[in-house]
C-alpha cells in the first residue's frame, strides 16, 4: 500500500540562523562602467552585439556572461555599475540567444547573482525590485 500524502500546511519557515557567511573574493574584473579585464584580455560592452562578439574568443565571452565580478573585491564600490550591466543584460541577451545562455555561463550567473543577493546587492534588472509586486502572467500579484 502506497502511503498519501500529506495535504496539511506546510511546516513553518525556519530562521536564518546569522548573516550569510562570507565567501572568497575574487580579483575585480570590471574595470569601468561596460569595460571588463577578464583573462589579461581588456574589452568593452558598447553595444548589444558586444555580448556574443565573433571576434572575441569563447572563453573570454563565458567569462564575461559569468558576472564573477559581483562577488570581487571592492564590489560594493561597483554596485551602481553592476545593476546597469545586470539591467543591460537583461536587456540585450534574449531568453535562449547567445553564449550567455549556454548552460555553464547560467549556472555560475545564477550562483554569482545569489551570493550577491545574500550579501545585500539589490537585484533589479529593470523588471521590478525584490520590494515591489510583480504581476505575472495570469494577472496575479507575486511577491
Amino acid at each position: 500500500m502506497i502511503p498519501a500524502p500529506d495535504a496539511g500546511l506546510a511546516p513553518a519557515l525556519r530562521g536564518s540562523g546569522g548573516p550569510f557567511a562570507a565567501f572568497p573574493r575574487r580579483q575585480p574584473s570590471l574595470t569601468g562602467p561596460g569595460a571588463f579585464r577578464l583573462l589579461n584580455r581588456e574589452g568593452r560592452i558598447q553595444s548589444a552585439a558586444n555580448w556574443n562578439n565573433p571576434q572575441a574568443e569563447a572563453l573570454w565571452l563565458y567569462n564575461l556572461h559569468y558576472f564573477d565580478d559581483l562577488c570581487a573585491d571592492g564590489a560594493d564600490k561597483r554596485a551602481d555599475w553592476h545593476r546597469t550591466l545586470i539591467a543591460r543584460w537583461i536587456a540585450e541577451n534574449p531568453v535562449g540567444h547567445g553564449v550567455g545562455w549556454d548552460p555553464y555561463p547560467t549556472s555560475l550567473r545564477i550562483v554569482n547573482r545569489i551570493k550577491w543577493a545574500l550579501a545585500g546587492g539589490v537585484v533589479n534588472g529593470g523588471r521590478g525590485s525584490n520590494s515591489e509586486p510583480r504581476t505575472t502572467a495570469a494577472g496575479a500579484k507575486d511577491r
